[in-house]
């Protein structure tokens, strides 16, 4: 499909795009659901001064899910970010920044960086102190497991 049809067919369909960029360039701009490969793109949508500016994971030119929603995927690009400044889901944000610190990573490092942060951010849920952090002082697994510490006090704050 043309760009200029699909930019047609997404006003009709949702709203007025402002910005549509291809969900995975790596990929052929493709992803599986359900058995099949279907087209994915970012959308920022503009609804005036009703609704404001949104951005959107565009499934297949028939699925609109929005950021309120938390879309399952983390490659949105962040400079929509800045297009779209206000924050209808920060745990969703914070996590696609998480997905693109951990692109800049050697790919062979990237699964046990990941699993440090995921830890640290267990760690915190279960009342851990940031002090107990298990890793050797100064390493990038302990700045991993910090962030996902952290990354679990800003969005699942609890009293101890």
């Amino acid at each position: 499909m043309e760009l200029a049809d699909f930019y047609r067919d997404t006003e009709r369909e949702f709203g007025k795009p402002l910005v549509i960029y291809p969900a995975d360039f790596q990929n052929d701009n493709m992803i599986e659901v359900g058995g099949d490969a279907l087209e994915s793109y970012w959308v920022v949508m503009d609804g005036g001064r009703k609704s404001g500016r949104t951005i959107v994971w565009l499934v297949g030119g028939f699925k609109a899910i929005s950021e309120s929603a938390g879309p399952a995927a983390h490659n949105c690009p962040l400079f929509l970010f800045d297009l779209v400044p206000t924050v209808t889901d920060l745990i969703w944000r914070d996590s696609v920044k998480k997905y693109w610190a951990l692109q800049s990573v050697d790919e062979e490092y990237r699964e046990h960086y990941a699993k440090a942060f995921h830890v640290g951010d267990s760690a915190n849920s279960c009342g851990h102190a940031l002090s107990k952090n298990p890793h050797a002082e100064g390493t990038e697994l302990r700045k991993w497991w910090a962030k996902g510490w952290n990354f679990g006090a800003k969005h699942y704050p609890f009293s101890k």
